[in-house]
């Protein structure tokens, strides 16, 4: 298994977890903030890795790391600028085989793969959907979104709902939890002490349900670094 992930965060992830981590450098058509993070800078479904044009060529060496695990690099249309919603191409929150986009500005070239190999696609008004939902199984999510877990439960995901409060990203009021950790086998991993976040008990309890253990890889607040790609 590989983590792609932000390069602010990558080697304490690979400290800790003991799995190898391809660290996600800064792209400057991103806001700076949020130029590392790996929903903003990829989408993956199945075995094919979508990504901007520029981002590409400046970093061959991580996407031929991809290419050597048998993933498909598919190079989108979209220009990426700083402001929202110019800046969504690729957060696509994907679970099993349905799709949540705010289609309008999604990536042409996803939603065509994803039509073609009949996958489901829910337009949902949050363009971070992928930031803004972290995901604990295909029938279980976390979010501070309700567009999103109205939309997550039409589709029969049970949904717990959290505050916007207790996850941090500089230069914005808040960050997003789907940003802020992952689930590898039975252990969440957060960047951060998610204890500190003001509804850790409702979060506690919907992966206790799932008997998933916590693990905080840092020892302050939780932040959002971007989440994580696994290969």
């Amino acid at each position: 298994m590989i983590a792609v992930l932000s390069s602010l965060i990558s080697k304490k992830f690979e400290q800790f977890t003991g799995i190898r981590a391809l660290p996600l450098k800064p792209f400057s058509k991103l806001d700076l903030p949020v130029s590392t993070h790996a929903d903003m800078l990829l989408c993956v479904l199945d075995n094919r890795v979508f990504c901007y044009k520029d981002y590409f060529f400046d970093n061959v060496s991580l996407f031929e790391g991809l290419m050597q695990k048998n993933y498909q690099i598919t190079i989108i249309d979209k220009d990426c600028k700083k402001k929202y919603p110019n800046d969504i191409a690729l957060n696509v929150l994907v679970i099993g085989k349905t799709l949540f986009c705010n289609e309008k500005y999604t990536a042409n070239e996803i939603l065509t793969y994803a039509k073609d190999r009949e996958y489901k696609i829910i337009n949902v008004k949050q363009g971070y959907s992928a930031c803004s939902t972290f995901v604990i199984d295909k029938k279980h999510a976390i979010t501070a979104d309700m567009g999103m877990k109205r939309a997550l439960e039409k589709e029969n995901i049970d949904v717990t709902l959290i505050s916007n409060e207790g996850i941090k990203l500089d230069g914005y009021n808040y960050g997003f939890i789907g940003g802020s950790g992952v689930i590898i086998d039975d252990t969440a991993y957060f960047f951060g002490n998610i204890k500190t976040h003001p509804d850790f008990e409702k979060i506690r309890k919907a992966l206790d349900n799932k008997n998933i253990k916590i693990f905080s890889i840092l020892p302050n607040d939780v932040y959002d670094f971007g989440g994580i790609k696994l290969f």
